[in-house]
């Protein structure tokens, strides 16, 4: 009985010292995952197209939050990308818009990421905040497709000559048969 009591009393403590610590995660949000452009090219170049980014802090402390680019949205003569707020800081439960115009400069098809990084915002020498050393990434994909109005003089030619040659073949058929 004494070794039941002994074990349960352990078992006991144990339980406490993990119900009163305290552990802290990281954690963000950001809203949409994915950003589709189609850009009409026979309006002209270069065209400058805006989105938003939501992003949430839903941690319980403060969060720094850096947006940066990835794949061609980094090739600046094609394509330019400007993050209208940039290196900011999110009070807990906070959600800020973030504005983002896209310049297009040349037609072509284009890929990347914005990555937004979130982590814990330092709180100077006492260190009175969490100390957490992480920091969470979460990609928005963007396709950007530039599309135009030309004229394939080639494909039409050859279309036209291919019904011009079935109507008229169409018509030798019809000649013969009355």
């Amino acid at each position: 009985m004494k070794k039941f009591s002994a074990i349960f009393g352990l078992l006991s403590v144990i339980f406490v010292i993990m119900a009163i610590s305290q552990v802290s995660g990281l954690s963000g949000a950001i809203t949409p995952p994915k950003i589709d452009i189609m850009v009409n090219a026979s309006n002209g170049l270069p065209q400058d197209i805006n989105s938003i980014i939501y992003v949430k802090n839903p941690n319980s402390f403060p969060v720094k939050v850096e947006m940066v680019t990835t794949g061609d949205l980094n090739n600046s003569k094609k394509v330019e990308v400007k993050i209208m707020k940039n290196n900011f800081t999110l009070k807990p439960g906070e959600t800020v818009g973030v504005n983002i115009t896209f310049t297009v400069k040349e037609k072509d098809n284009y890929e990347g990421d914005i990555l937004t990084k979130i982590s814990p915002v330092d709180y100077g020498d006492d260190k009175k905040g969490v100390n957490l050393k992480a920091s969470v990434v979460l990609p928005t994909k963007v396709a950007i497709m530039v599309v135009g109005n030309e004229i394939h003089t080639k494909e039409l030619v050859i279309t036209a000559v291919l019904i011009i040659s079935i109507l008229g073949l169409g018509a030798m058929l019809i000649r013969r048969h009355l």
